[in-house]
């Protein structure tokens, strides 16, 4: 077996992989992002836009987390479900 069919048998690593990196790059622009605004709103006398900010911040993270890692483990179920090849990967964790 070549590299080139030993790295297409493992894509589903790949994909869900990117999925994993994907998720932490847009994690990294939620964050910029919050301390930008949080600067800017802090700079104002109004105390509600203060308070939504806040309080979009941690479910807007909690969906962007959800998301990313959904995709991955759907990349990674989506290859064994549809390989009856590795049958014996599923009796290795049952032990």
């Amino acid at each position: 077996m070549d590299i080139f069919s030993l790295l297409l048998s493992f894509k589903w690593l790949f994909a869900s992989a990117a999925c994993v990196l994907l998720t932490f790059l847009v994690l990294f622009i939620e964050k910029k992002t919050y301390a930008y605004l949080l600067e800017k709103v802090k700079a104002t006398s109004v105390f509600w836009d203060d308070c939504l900010v806040k309080a979009l911040y941690s479910p807007l993270k909690m969906l962007i987390t959800s998301f990313g890692f959904i995709y991955a483990v759907h990349f990674i179920m989506k290859e064994f479900v549809v390989l009856e090849a590795y049958e014996g990967f599923f009796d290795i964790i049952k032990i």
